[in-house]
């Protein structure tokens, strides 16, 4: 028993060392539209009713065969986030032909999933870019880098790195989202897991666990908000 106590803690020092040994870098950059999830001429809707736990999956869901008749794919959804970076249960959707803004409106009011009534409504474009220019970089998305976020202000880094020593880390940064005209900002951890594999084990266990009286909310890249509800890889 002593032997397996005296592995136990060399593993617990090893993991320790790892995370420390990482340099953690400071990003900052102005708060801005990733260019791929915004255009002026389409309109945008914000579907609300889903889980706090629901992915880019559910949203297709919702849609069912009238996805095709909408032209909507994963890319035309995005979560959505308050000002103290909580997911707010709502998606945004782009709805690339602006004819069809009332149908799909009136297509999600008739729709329950799991059991819940869901609700639509229009999004101005105003709106549509004070929610996406204040998310965490898209173009660092590669399938094994997290988004950390939903920590209390003034917890330091390493504390919220300690609760990720058991996993296997290649890289660790904080993203610094300067709101223009404002004071304000928003504060992200990424961290690169060594595999894809990694990164979707860290999200089963680590997204909505509780952590100094916060639920963490993490997530692979900054689209994908999930996924807890498991590995679904058939659309119903």
């Amino acid at each position: 028993q002593r032997v397996i106590f005296a592995q136990a803690a060399r593993d617990e020092r090893a993991e320790r060392d790892a995370i420390e040994n990482l340099s953690i870098r400071y990003v900052k950059r102005t708060a801005k539209i990733p260019p791929e999830w915004f255009s002026a001429d389409a309109q945008y809707i914000i579907l609300a009713g889903l889980s706090a736990y629901s992915s880019t999956l559910d949203v297709m869901n919702v849609f069912g065969d009238a996805r095709g008749k909408f032209r909507i794919t994963a890319k035309d959804m995005i979560p959505s986030f308050s000002e103290d970076v909580l997911f707010f249960n709502e998606w945004i959707v782009r709805i690339n032909d602006p004819q069809q803004l009332k149908q799909v409106i009136d297509h999600i009011s008739r729709t329950t999933y799991c059991g819940q009534p869901l609700a639509a409504r229009h999004a101005s474009h105003a709106l549509v870019k004070l929610r996406l220019s204040t998310i965490a970089d898209p173009s660092e998305d590669d399938g094994r880098t997290l988004v950390v976020k939903g920590f209390p202000e003034g917890v330091p880094v390493h504390r919220v790195m300690d609760s990720f020593r058991h996993y296997e880390l290649e890289d660790v940064w904080i993203e610094h989202v300067l709101l223009e005209g404002t004071e304000k900002i928003r504060c992200f951890i990424r961290m690169r897991m060594s595999s894809e594999q990694e990164a979707h084990r860290a999200v089963r266990e680590k997204n909505r666990k509780h952590f100094s009286g916060r639920s963490l909310l993490v997530t692979v890249g900054t689209q994908h908000q999930d996924p807890i509800l498991g590995d679904r890889e058939r659309i119903r």
